[in-house]
């Protein structure tokens, strides 16, 4: 396995709690998201296992896996009223899960394996396997149709200081390799909008010279890197971007930007101190934000927590499944190891 590959920072959140309103600057261009929930917690009996990603077709047909695990622990599925474990095939390991319908789901993981889902079973639809590597794995997969699906990645050929991000592309027939890179990188998230590709590449330090690590942010043209933003950990706290409501948001410390015509515009800032460095949501009106110490909302002008944990070790993990009425959180809490689904309805 990658002695050290790259994780989203998770700190995080679970019982309830009183608001704090921290003011925040940026447009309101839309009714505000609400915040009226009803929230559920459901536990998953997966005790070698981190359930670390969450994904569905609708709140009655969701997913959530991890790369731990056996064969009958590993995945789950709930439909609409209780979660079930799902047996996977022998090698079936998931670091991400992304799909279109209830017959039409993928999953990536160890291996350079990609299984996919018809509605009936999980078979292994794909295997990136370069000559001389020692690991390789899929970490995100993401796209705007079933014809355009992107899958990014981690190659380690000799070593962990010897590693190559990668990106495959599924055109609604066969997967293909249509870039790897040729400098020290893993792809660690990819999003697609109006045709724009943006890649996520993480650098480790490994510190080498007093080096930090370094995030950095790409468009992929079909068949090259564009550089779009670098900078490292010592610089900023954090760096990462999502889909939100079909528009990529990029999240720089504490700054909410978007990327138009080559410029970095700033949307809004976050100045919560507890905030734990992801974002998500369905409009920029409606963002749910993760918190070192709770699930946080901004509607727009201000920040107002939603749900909060028991500890501050316990961690939201990954993107959500988010739906019109309700979202679904998975959640690990490392002092009990117990994996959670932390579930919201709108009343």
């Amino acid at each position: 396995m990658i002695k050290k590959i790259f994780m989203p920072i998770v700190i995080t959140i679970l019982l309830l709690v009183n608001s704090c309103k921290d003011k925040i600057t940026g447009p309101v261009e839309s009714q505000p998201g609400r915040r009226d929930y009803t929230w559920t917690v459901d536990t998953l009996f997966s005790p070698v296992n981190v359930l670390s990603t969450i994904w569905g077709s609708s709140p009655n047909d969701v997913w959530t896996t991890g790369a731990g695990g056996t064969v009958k622990d590993r995945l789950f599925h709930f439909d609409g009223t209780k979660w079930t474990n799902y047996e996977v095939p022998p090698g079936c390991y998931g670091n991400v899960l992304y799909g279109f319908s209830t017959d039409n789901v993928w999953m990536g993981g160890s291996g350079g394996k990609i299984w996919h889902f018809d509605g009936k079973s999980w078979a292994l639809n794909f295997t990136y396997q370069p000559n001389g590597l020692q690991t390789v794995e899929i970490q995100d997969i993401w796209g705007t149709n079933p014809n355009d699906v992107y899958a990014v990645g981690v190659v380690v050929y000799d070593n962990q200081m010897f590693q190559r991000g990668f990106i495959l592309h599924y055109d609604g027939v066969e997967w293909k390799k249509v870039y790897e890179a040729n400098f020290y990188s893993q792809f660690i998230r990819v999003r697609e909008e109006n045709s724009k590709v943006c890649i996520d590449n993480y650098q480790l330090s490994y510190g080498i010279n007093g080096a930090s690590d370094t995030v950095q942010f790409y468009e992929f043209n079909g068949s090259g890197l564009i550089k779009i933003y670098t900078n490292t950990l010592d610089n900023i706290s954090f760096g990462v971007f999502n889909d939100i409501g079909g528009e990529i948001y990029f999240l720089i410390s504490q700054n909410v930007y978007r990327y138009i015509n080559r410029n970095f515009v700033k949307q809004f800032s976050i100045n919560e101190p507890n905030f734990g460095y992801q974002i998500y949501g369905r409009n920029q009106e409606d963002i749910f934000l993760r918190m070192r110490d709770g699930l946080a909302h901004y509607n727009g002008t201000e920040v107002e927590y939603l749900f909060k944990f028991s500890n501050n070790f316990t961690s939201i993990m990954n993107v959500p499944a988010i739906f019109e009425k309700e979202v679904f959180f998975a959640v690990w809490d490392p002092i009990s190891n117990i994996n959670m689904v932390l579930h919201g309805k709108l009343k």
